[in-house]
């Protein structure tokens, strides 16, 4: 989405480690939201939050820098017309302080979900933080799964709704874990499968 352009943009660490995220996800068999998984749309949340919670933040909330613009879609904005605009200049973000390597971030992202209270939290981008997932119940759409809950930035509906099963649950959180440890005994990209043709493609 034009907001998603936005973040991508705003530091050049972003894109590489959502690439290697989806792509060890689809190894897994976690980017699959068909059998009760993730989307990439909601891996790519994870990600992006993870980045705004660092200390210091890789990236900041759009939604709090650009407030009278988001109101404006929330508002209903005609979005082709926002669009026919560079997203690095609608959403101009100040350049991140944080100065972790893109191999860094991806070992505190392991790290972060591994030990992240899915069972007390929801994923926010919006707000550029966890919030309290009892909070949220309200406003959110939680008629589908609620292991995992993370709110779309716009519509703030839950993108993981296809997470319905506990067994889902505990092979994603799994999986987070493994990695880890994975990257704890080798910290290369090797270590989580990948190839050197996937490493550079």
């Amino acid at each position: 989405s034009f907001l998603m352009q936005g973040y991508a943009a705003a530091d050049p660490r972003v894109r590489p480690l959502v690439f290697v995220i989806k792509k060890w996800a689809k190894m897994e068999g976690l980017n699959d939201a068909r059998v009760g998984l993730l989307s990439s749309y909601a891996l790519l949340l994870l990600v992006i939050n993870f980045l705004q919670v660092r200390t210091p933040p890789v990236l900041p909330c759009l939604h709090e820098i650009h407030k009278s613009k988001m109101q404006l879609i929330s508002d209903g904005a005609d979005l082709e017309k926002l669009k026919l605009l560079d997203a690095v200049h609608v959403f101009k973000a100040p350049p991140s302080q944080n100065t972790d390597s893109t191999g860094q971030l991806l070992y505190e992202f392991f790290e972060y979900y591994s030990k992240f209270p899915f069972d007390q939290c929801a994923i926010s981008v919006k707000q550029g933080r966890s919030v309290d997932k009892n909070s949220k119940a309200d406003e959110m759409l939680l008629s589908g799964g609620q292991w995992i809950v993370v709110e779309e930035p716009l519509s703030e509906s839950n993108v993981s709704y296809t997470v319905h099963h506990r067994s889902a649950f505990l092979r994603i959180r799994s999986d987070f874990m493994m990695a880890l440890e994975s990257l704890d005994r080798n910290p290369s990209l090797g270590s989580l499968g990948f190839t050197i043709d996937q490493n550079t493609s």
